[in-house]
């Protein structure tokens, strides 16, 4: 899956404990949308990778840098303002 297919995270925390998760919605070289989850159960900070996808999405020049350690810094600040400024959007059950 490439960046450019990614166009929306959501934070999954109200479905049954299997569905919890990052929710990604993709969109295919065809044009056609579908969802895929990243699930609960890896040892990570699960509303940080959302927020990080998000901003991924939102700012593809930054996409280049992924793994350096000044890019990690810079992707924590940022995230970090972005929290401030509201709150990650949590998807429940039906949506």
């Amino acid at each position: 899956m490439s960046w450019d297919g990614i166009v929306g995270a959501s934070l999954v925390v109200d479905w049954p404990r299997a569905g919890r998760g990052v929710q990604l919605t993709l969109i295919g070289p065809n044009g056609r949308q579908r969802i895929e989850m990243i699930p609960r159960g890896f040892d990570l900070d699960y509303p940080f990778l959302t927020e990080a996808i998000r901003h991924y999405i939102a700012h593809p020049e930054h996409r280049a840098a992924i793994g350096t350690d000044a890019e990690l810094v810079r992707l924590i600040s940022a995230v970090t303002a972005d929290r401030n400024d509201r709150q990650v959007e949590v998807t429940g059950a039906g949506t």
